[in-house]
C-alpha cells in the first residue's frame, strides 16, 4: 500500500480551532486515534461531501461543515504553515488491474481473469465473416452481418445514384 504523504501538522486538531468561538461544538478525532491515511475520497463521491451544518465565522476565520463522514475544518493557518512540501508519486498499476485485484481478494470463488468474451452477437457476426469470406477478382467480400441472411432488399441502386447527384 502506498503511504499518503500526510505530516500530523497537515491535521487540523481541537487545539487549533479552539480560539474560534464559532467552532467551539466542533469535536474533531485526536491525532493519537489516527495510525494512517489509507484512503482520500475524490470528486467522484459528492455525497460524501454533502454538508449537514457548517459553521461559519467573522471573514479570513477558518470554518467547519460537518458531513456524513465527520467534520471537515477548513482554512486552519498555525505556524507550520509556512512549510513547503513538494511530493510526486505515480503508480504502474492501472484502475482496471486494481479493480480486479480487489475482487479476486474479496471473492476468490469468482476469479477475473483477463480474457474478454464474446457475446453472442460477436459469435455470430464472426461467424458470418468466416463462413461468407471469399475472394472475387483479386478482391476479399463477405456478407452483411444481417440477422436474418435470407433477407432480400429492394434494389436501390437508382436512389443512391440521385442522392450521390444531390450531394454536389
Amino acid at each position: 500500500m502506498v503511504n499518503l504523504p500526510v505530516e500530523e501538522w497537515h491535521i487540523p486538531t481541537e487545539r487549533d480551532i479552539e480560539v474560534w468561538k464559532h467552532l467551539k461544538d466542533v469535536k474533531l478525532p485526536k491525532l493519537s486515534d489516527i495510525h494512517s491515511i489509507d484512503l482520500l475520497i475524490g470528486n467522484n463521491v459528492p455525497a460524501a461531501y454533502a454538508p449537514i451544518e457548517v459553521k461559519t465565522g467573522p471573514l479570513g476565520s477558518p470554518y467547519a461543515t460537518r458531513t456524513p463522514l465527520g467534520w471537515v475544518v477548513w482554512g486552519v493557518k498555525r505556524d507550520g504553515a509556512g512549510i513547503i512540501s513538494s511530493n510526486f508519486i505515480e503508480a504502474d498499476n492501472n484502475l482496471e488491474d486494481l479493480f480486479k485485484q480487489s475482487l479476486n481478494y474479496d471473492f476468490p470463488e469468482r476469479s477475473v481473469d483477463d480474457r474478454r468474451e464474446w457475446s453472442w452477437k460477436d459469435r455470430q457476426y464472426m461467424e458470418i465473416m468466416d463462413s461468407s469470406c471469399k475472394k472475387v477478382d483479386g478482391h476479399y467480400q463477405v456478407n452483411l452481418p444481417l440477422r436474418d441472411q435470407d433477407l432480400k432488399l429492394p434494389n436501390n441502386k437508382h436512389m443512391a445514384v440521385k442522392r450521390l447527384t444531390n450531394l454536389h
